[in-house]
């Protein structure tokens, strides 16, 4: 049309920009899991020292000595929340028997009633 208003149609997919940046590629994802997903990877590949990517770091040449001491450097220092791993240890009868059974119980009780 002659004289009308002209109007552009991307064809190009729209690029995904969340609130979630990696620490180490600077890539933007829509869900904190699927960033600490891709941090993982990159700290996969080191199991000790672990230099901080940040500009303000490195140039202090900061290296933490294992990934627990850099998530909690990159909380604590900046701001940004990595998953930790989880540890849990759970008790058994065979390393820490009730108190029943090992006659705890019984000579709390006995000590209660004779003061």
């Amino acid at each position: 049309m002659a004289g009308g208003p002209e109007t552009s149609v991307s064809t190009a997919s729209p690029r995904l920009t969340g609130n979630h940046e990696c620490i180490f590629c600077g890539r933007r994802f829509t869900r904190k899991g699927t960033v600490w997903n891709c941090a993982e990877r990159y700290l996969k590949k080191r199991k000790t020292d672990v230099p901080c990517p940040r500009p303000e770091c490195k140039t202090k040449k900061i290296v933490l000595e294992d990934e627990m001491r850099f998530k909690n450097h990159a909380k604590v220092v900046h701001g940004i929340d990595l998953r930790l791993r989880i540890i849990i240890k759970v008790r058994t009868v065979e390393t820490n028997p009730p108190l029943e059974e090992s006659g705890e119980m019984s000579r709390l009780h006995d000590e209660r009633l004779s003061s």
